[in-house]
């Protein structure tokens, strides 16, 4: 009878950390202008985690416009859009990522 309740147990345990379950939180504002002259650049940072909604990443923001600007050589962007998600395990960590994408002129 234990070892029954112990496997049943394990089980619901392994399905609900391992199981998949996740919301993704998702938002981009941006226009797009095709006809910019430059070269498209790129950049993805994923950060660290947060718990329970109440902490968050650091100098997120920071490291995606890093990252942006090492790949633009001029320093001069036009046409940057940036979107952050941020996936959520059962309420509990919260993994954040940050893309951006410019023009390099």
């Amino acid at each position: 009878m234990i070892k029954n309740t112990f496997l049943a147990l394990t089980a619901a345990i392994s399905l609900s950390v391992f199981g998949g379950c996740t919301w993704i939180n998702s938002g981009s504002i941006s226009e797009s202008n095709k006809a910019t002259a430059g070269t498209p650049i790129h950049a993805t940072v994923t950060s660290d985690y947060g718990l329970f909604h109440i902490t968050s990443p650091k100098d997120l923001t920071q490291k995606t416009n890093e990252a942006l600007m090492s790949q633009c050589q001029s320093g001069t962007m036009t046409d940057v859009q940036t979107q952050l998600n941020v996936r959520d395990f059962f309420l509990l960590v919260q993994v954040y990522k940050m893309e951006a994408s410019a023009i390099c002129k």
